[in-house]
C-alpha cells in the first residue's frame, strides 16, 4: 500500500484515493501507523524501522524487518481509502488490493511510466512479493489436492523469492516431459476443485487456488504497459 500512496501523491485528476489523511511529508513509519486500527502504533517512535525518508525502499528488505519485528497488519479499510468507498463491514485484502492497482493504472495513464520508474518497481516488487508468500504459505494443501487428483506427484524446481530465499514451485515443463497429457489433467483439477464445496476435503485448497488466482491478475495488470 506505501507504492500505491506514492502513486496518488502524483495523480494529476485533482483528489486524493489512497490514504487520504496523509500528504507527501508522511514517512513509511507513520503511514504504516496510521492506517492501523486503534491507537496502539506497531512501530513506535522509540524503534522506528530503517527506512527513514526513503521514499522508494527495497520490499524485500523492509519485509524481512517487519516480519523480524513480528508485524501483523490490522488494517483500517475507512483510512486506507475515502470513508464510505465500501459498504461491506468486512473486505478482504483482494478488495482492497483490486481498488488500489486500479488507482496505480489511473495513474500510469496520467503520468506515464518514465515518471514513476521507481515507485513502478517498487509496486511491482511487492504484489510480486504477496504472490511468492501465498505459493510458500498456501502452495503445499493445492499441491496435496494436485497430486491426489493426477495419482502422481508433479516435478517440482527450487525457485528464488524476491528476498533471495529459495522455495519449492511447481515445473511444468519437466512434469509435462514424464506425463504428456498433464496440462489436460490440469485443467480437468481446475474445473474440479473451482466446484468443491465447504465440507469438502479440498475447500482450503479450493481458497488457496482462488487467492493466488486474484494476486496473479494483480501481478499482470502491474506489468503491464500502458
Amino acid at each position: 500500500m506505501w507504492y500505491a500512496f506514492q502513486f496518488d501523491l502524483k495523480a494529476t485528476d485533482g483528489h486524493r484515493d489512497i490514504v487520504p489523511g496523509l500528504d507527501s511529508t508522511a514517512t513509511f513509519d507513520q503511514f504504516v501507523n496510521y492506517i492501523q486500527y486503534g491507537s496502539r502504533p506497531p512501530i513506535p517512535d522509540s524503534r522506528p524501522t530503517s527506512v527513514g525518508e526513503n521514499r522508494t525502499p527495497n520490499v524485500a528488505e523492509v519485509g524481512q524487518e517487519l516480519a523480524e519485528r513480528r508485524y501483523r497488519s490490522n488494517y483500517d479499510k475507512d483510512k486506507i481509502f475515502q470513508r464510505g468507498r465500501f459498504t461491506n463491514t468486512h473486505i478482504g485484502f483482494n478488495t482492497w488490493a483490486d481498488a488500489a492497482v486500479d488507482r496505480v493504472h489511473t495513474v500510469r495513464l496520467q503520468i506515464g511510466d518514465e515518471a514513476v520508474g521507481d515507485i513502478l518497481k517498487g509496486v511491482r516488487d511487492s504484489i510480486i512479493g504477496v504472490y511468492q508468500d501465498t505459493q510458500i504459505w498456501e502452495g503445499p494443501s493445492i499441491l496435496k489436492a494436485l497430486t491426489d487428483y493426477l495419482g502422481y506427484e508433479p516435478a517440482m524446481k527450487t525457485v528464488p523469492a524476491i528476498d533471495g530465499t529459495l522455495f519449492s514451485g511447481l515445473d511444468d515443463e519437466e512434469t509435462v516431459r514424464q506425463h504428456p497429457d498433464f496440462y489436460e489433467k490440469y485443467d480437468e483439477f481446475e474445473d474440479m476443485i473451482s466446484q468443491v464445496g465447504k465440507n469438502h476435503q479440498y475447500y482450503n485448497a479450493k481458497i488457496n487456488y482462488k487467492n493466488m488466482g486474484i494476486i496473479a491478475t494483480l501481478d499482470d495488470r502491474l506489468h503491464s504497459s500502458c
